[in-house]
């Protein structure tokens, strides 16, 4: 079996604790900002933090034994735990709230309510162990790219995203990305020109990125395909161009950020990565609690950092 290393663990966390900045400064901006989805450096973002913390969580999986047991226990319990936590928090503080059996149903129907990542990386890494289950990708070459490639493309046929399933039909990809990169990935992430196009591409093609609806100028380019008669294939350019820019940012990313800790700033970075489950899962309890206009984007960023830290 082929086994690279092209990240340092060192390069990892500096990259987790990018992600969670990224994460805290995205919701600060949706917090002090009245038309957030119109705000550039919001869609940069927004294009790329989620996968970029799913591609490193498949990333370190490569190679080892996972155990869903611990997975369940580490992963899902926390997620239902803080679920109920904050249910009890705001009965107590007077607020209106669903009975206990309905407010536990619809965290079933819709987890995006609570710390969804957790959940998200649960069942990714279930859905994983399943293609495992049936298919040896430790054999030939590549028989684990096609192999995960098709998991992903099945999936998307499953008609709900009720229990967290649209978490797996969109994140899976780029957890599958970053599974497979220890094993392909060494020469190509020490390509300059890859890392250029990265870097170039996701600049350019980020800008046109949405979170909500379809891309910017997205007009001219449906125009065209109706002018050469190739509008059905608008869909899947839009559904590829969607995964492409996120794609990119990853390996933009990768690009940038340094693989070792040789100054403060990279000191602090590395910190935060190490410290990135822990800001994630309270960072929210004071993202809100700052006045809400843009000018208060960073210090809102850095105090709910800051608390989450020490809490």
């Amino acid at each position: 079996m082929i086994h690279t290393e092209p990240l340092r663990s060192a390069q990892i966390d500096n990259l987790k604790g990018l992600a969670i900045i990224l994460v805290v400064f995205g919701h600060a901006i949706q917090n002090s900002t009245p038309i957030f989805d119109q705000n550039i450096i919001f869609n940069y973002i927004y294009s790329f933090h989620m996968p970029l913390f799913m591609f490193l969580s498949g990333y370190v999986l490569y190679g080892k034994n996972i155990s869903l047991k611990n997975k369940f226990k580490s992963l899902v319990i926390p997620f239902i735990s803080w679920y109920m936590l904050t249910y009890a928090i705001n009965l107590l503080r007077g607020f209106q709230v669903d009975g206990f059996p309905q407010h536990m149903i619809k965290l079933l129907k819709y987890p995006d309510n609570g710390l969804w990542f957790l959940l998200a990386l649960f069942l990714n890494i279930s859905y994983l162990k399943l293609v495992q289950f049936f298919v040896d990708i430790r054999t030939k070459k590549y028989v684990d790219a096609f192999s995960l490639l098709a998991a992903y493309i099945l999936i998307q046929y499953v008609p709900t995203n009720y229990l967290g399933i649209g978490f797996v039909k969109w994140h899976f990809f780029f957890f599958s990305l970053g599974f497979l990169t220890p094993k392909y990935g060494k020469e190509i992430l020490q390509n300059i020109y890859f890392k250029t196009s990265a870097i170039v591409g996701f600049i350019f093609l980020g800008y046109y990125w949405r979170r909500i609806g379809i891309p910017i100028d997205w007009n001219y380019v449906s125009s065209f395909l109706n002018n050469q008669h190739l509008s059905f294939f608008e869909l899947y350019l839009s559904r590829i161009y969607y995964m492409l820019v996120p794609t990119l940012g990853i390996y933009a990313s990768l690009a940038i950020v340094p693989d070792r800790i040789n100054n403060y700033i990279l000191s602090i970075l590395n910190y935060l990565g190490h410290k990135s489950l822990e800001i994630y899962v309270v960072y929210t309890n004071f993202i809100y609690a700052f006045v809400t206009k843009t000018i208060q984007v960073f210090l809102t960023a850095f105090m709910s950092v800051l608390l989450s830290l020490a809490t």
